[in-house]
């Protein structure tokens, strides 16, 4: 097990408390993490890794969030949604971001597959 700071994982994580699951995910006593992104999760005592995986994506903050007047011929729809749900959650966020798309992690009530909340079909 590494610190964040070893890891350079979340600057918001406590270090005394902090430990890696399965990569992507870590959690600390506050939250849980996929990369250097804070979840949010509702109970972070419940919260644990379905599936790990082996892949990430460094990603510039603009990378990342994207602007809300990037041109429309010149993104994709699915990045032009990916960057809208980024802004929306994490748009407080002004350093690179490492994160996966893969993964599964759930607590409760909640489903992620990587960094994404999704729908909970239990």
């Amino acid at each position: 097990m590494c610190t964040s700071r070893e890891c350079d994982l979340s600057a918001d994580a406590d270090p005394n408390s902090f430990g890696v699951l399965k990569f992507p995910y870590s959690k600390d006593n506050n939250d849980a993490y996929c990369g250097n992104l804070p979840l949010y999760v509702d109970d972070v005592s419940k919260f644990e890794v379905v599936e790990g995986t082996g892949t990430a994506i460094m990603s510039s903050v603009y990378g990342f969030l994207g602007a809300e007047s990037d041109r429309i011929d010149k993104s994709s729809e699915y990045e032009r949604n990916k960057h809208e749900y980024n802004r929306k959650k994490y748009g407080l966020i002004t350093d690179a971001v490492l994160y996966s798309e893969d993964g599964k992690a759930k607590t409760d009530t909640l489903t992620y597959k990587g960094c994404k909340l999704i729908e909970d079909k239990r």
